[in-house]
C-alpha cells in the first residue's frame, strides 16, 4: 500500500471507520458519501481530488498527506483542517 492510502486510512480510523466517514463527509457538504465509496477509494488505491480537502476537514489529516498534489498548493489551503482566523478571535460587536 502506498504512503497516500496509508494517510486515507489513517484518515478513515480518526474519522471513526468509512461508515461514520461517508456520514460526516455527508453532513459537511450536503452530498450523499457512502461506506462502498469510501472502500473504493482504498481499494483503487486513490481518492478523488475533489473529496481530498473535505476528508481533510473532518479527519484531521492533512490533505497534502492524503494526496501529495495538495503539497504544490499554498500550504496555508492545502492543509488547513480549521477555518482561518488569520490568528484573530472573533470578538462580539459591543454596539
Amino acid at each position: 500500500m502506498n504512503t497516500d492510502m496509508t494517510q486515507l486510512r489513517r484518515a478513515i480510523d480518526r474519522a471513526g471507520g468509512q461508515t461514520a466517514l461517508a456520514r460526516k463527509l455527508t453532513a459537511m457538504t450536503g452530498r450523499r458519501y457512502d461506506q462502498r465509496q469510501v472502500w473504493m477509494w482504498l481499494h483503487r488505491e486513490h481518492c478523488p481530488e475533489r473529496h481530498v480537502p473535505f476528508v481533510a476537514m473532518v479527519s484531521g489529516v492533512s490533505a497534502s498527506a492524503i494526496n501529495p498534489v495538495f503539497s504544490l498548493l499554498d500550504p496555508g489551503i492545502a492543509d488547513r483542517s480549521e477555518p482561518d482566523t488569520g490568528g484573530r478571535q472573533a470578538v462580539e460587536d459591543e454596539g
